[in-house]
């Protein structure tokens, strides 16, 4: 801007090139891949949303769609049922998959409440394998971080307040078998 104000101020406004006009841009239409076979998420009739969150399994093969304390595990090629989590105490709050995909974390819990459940599940025997309480401060979705290589696992663990009344809060890590 400080260079402009300056040729403008040493160069006649006749010596001034014009700016070029813009460019003509012209829509053309995308091309379909093929009619014949569309992806599964074309047909959003079928797709399981529900009211919850989601997660998608990092192979892209599984969704997992809670609703209340009930989480669904769905073929994402299909969009069929493939199972149904044991053991979710209350509300859902997020759901994830660790990175490598061996683990889902689900986190549930009253709203506003000061602590929620962290439920690690196996994600090929669908089982839960560990659970966690996790300091949430009404948070709707609580911290929590899985390692890459799914290793372990970290979250906040409240502690009792210090003598300034203020609450302390640790992380906590666990390591998980492979």
């Amino acid at each position: 801007f400080a260079a402009s104000l300056a040729l403008s101020a040493c160069t006649p406004a006749s010596a001034v090139a014009p700016a070029p006009p813009p460019p003509v841009i012209t829509a053309a239409p995308i091309p379909r891949a093929s009619a014949a076979a569309p992806p599964p998420c074309a047909d959003a009739r079928r797709a399981p949303w529900r009211a919850g969150p989601r997660a998608v399994s990092p192979d892209g093969a599984t969704l997992a769609s809670a609703d209340g304390a009930e989480v669904v595990l769905f073929d994402s090629g299909s969009w069929s049922p493939r199972a149904t989590l044991d053991g979710v105490p209350a509300t859902v709050r997020s759901l994830r998959y660790s990175p490598d995909g061996r683990w889902l974390a689900v986190t549930a819990g009253e709203e506003g409440a000061g602590t929620c459940s962290l439920l690690l599940y196996d994600a090929a025997t669908r089982t839960q394998v560990a659970a966690f309480s996790v300091a949430s401060d009404g948070n709707p979705e609580p911290p929590f971080a899985i390692a890459p290589d799914g290793g372990w696992i970290a979250w906040p663990r409240r502690l009792a307040p210090d003598g300034g009344g203020d609450p302390q809060v640790e992380v906590a890590i666990e390591g998980l078998e492979p």
